[in-house]
């Protein structure tokens, strides 16, 4: 597997076998805060919230530590509880660092993807 992110398009790209599996919309970091290179898929989670920031998202799925994820829309306090205005934003850089998925492409992404995949962002 091979995850390939692309700021400019707003989008991920799934590959296996060098062959396009599946692609997801998503919200990158606004001001250029999604960081560029490669990186491997690592740790992982059902659920976060950040209190100082008032929002946390599901599935979430790290590619350096747990520092930046890729995740859900956001959510408040509660796993489900998804800010509607958040999730509006998806295909334009609304988060502050993280990559964005709506709620069923983050699910898949937790489900399907394994540690240690490879991940590109250009």
């Amino acid at each position: 597997m091979q995850v390939n992110v692309d700021l400019k398009k707003q989008r991920v790209y799934i590959y296996a076998n060098n062959n396009l599996v599946y692609t997801m919309i998503v919200s990158s970091g606004m001001n250029n805060s999604t960081p560029k290179g490669d990186f491997r898929i690592g740790h992982r989670g059902y659920h976060f919230y950040n209190r100082t920031e008032g929002m946390g998202g599901d599935y979430w799925v790290g590619f350096i530590g747990a520092k930046y994820l890729f995740h859900s829309v956001p959510t408040r306090a509660n796993f489900g509880d998804y800010i509607v205005e958040e999730a509006q934003k998806l295909g334009v850089p609304a988060s502050h660092g993280c990559v964005r998925l709506s709620v069923p492409d983050a699910n898949w992404f937790y489900t399907n993807i394994p540690d240690g995949t490879a991940v590109h962002i250009e």
